[in-house]
């Protein structure tokens, strides 16, 4: 976007792009997520230092790397290299997106087939048949219940 938009070269687009990402990392971090709890477990903190100790050493030695070849290598070499980055990534998640709605799909059918569509409709919104027979029904139990209570002998108070 620096470069597209910016006019930036590569060379000065990437170290911008890094510098707004931490920014917008740090607000995130001291703004919302430093004070906040696990929902799960409110002793802990919600970042997990002990990973952040484990993985931060790795990342700066490969953005330490990052800037080195960066001033090693042309324009050209850069961009064919993010572009590359970008299809691999764009490329894993196209596969994650297209698995995940083949299976959703796929549950999307079985529900379908266990339950038919029409049946569903007319359970959940009834008609006006059904209320008046209901309505109907319930007079035939009144008379139900006083033919009952004629039938068994009265009991001495």
């Amino acid at each position: 976007i620096f470069t597209l938009l910016g006019g930036f070269t590569e060379h000065e687009a990437i170290p911008l792009s890094k510098a707004t990402i931490f920014g917008s990392s740090t607000f995130s971090v001291f703004g919302f997520m430093l004070w906040r709890r696990h929902p799960l477990a409110p002793r802990r903190t919600l970042i997990d230092y002990d990973l952040a100790h484990l993985l931060i050493p790795p990342m700066l030695l490969g953005v330490t790397g990052g800037v080195y070849v960066n001033k090693m290598c042309p324009n050209w070499l850069i961009m064919l290299l993010a572009a590359a980055m970008c299809a691999f990534t764009g490329g894993r998640t196209l596969q994650q997106a297209r698995a995940k709605w083949t299976k959703e799909t796929a549950q999307a059918q079985q529900l379908t087939r266990a339950h038919d569509p029409a049946k569903v409709l007319y359970e959940a919104v009834p008609s006006r048949n059904v209320i008046e027979t209901d309505e109907a029904n319930e007079g035939e139990d009144d008379d139900k219940d006083e033919v009952e209570e004629k039938n068994q002998p009265e009991q001495p108070a």
